[in-house]
């Protein structure tokens, strides 16, 4: 008798950041914010402004914590398995 195997595939889209709060952050010093969007389960990498941001996740809640980068717009970019988050508005934080 054959043995029949189903495979289902890992899929998920593009990540999104809906929301940044606070969407601020100290020039040259940096700042820590809560993250939320959708398909931020199998996160890679975080970028603020190109640079790599330190972040943890307690459940639901994503922190990032942003670079030291100097006065002005700048987007955060999450990086996972199924790619990287588009620039959006929601994902922008300003350093004064």
């Amino acid at each position: 008798a054959k043995t029949k195997y189903t495979y289902t595939a890992l899929t998920a889209g593009l990540p999104v950041v809906t929301r940044i709060t606070p969407n601020i952050a100290f020039a040259n010093l940096g700042g820590i914010s809560y993250i939320n969007g959708t398909n931020l389960s199998t996160i890679k990498q975080i970028t603020v402004g190109g640079r790599k941001a330190a972040w943890f996740q307690f459940g639901r809640t994503l922190v990032v914590v942003a670079p030291p980068l100097p006065r002005g717009r700048y987007y955060l970019n999450v990086t996972t398995l199924f790619g990287t988050s588009p620039d959006t508005a929601e994902s922008r934080i300003t350093f004064y």
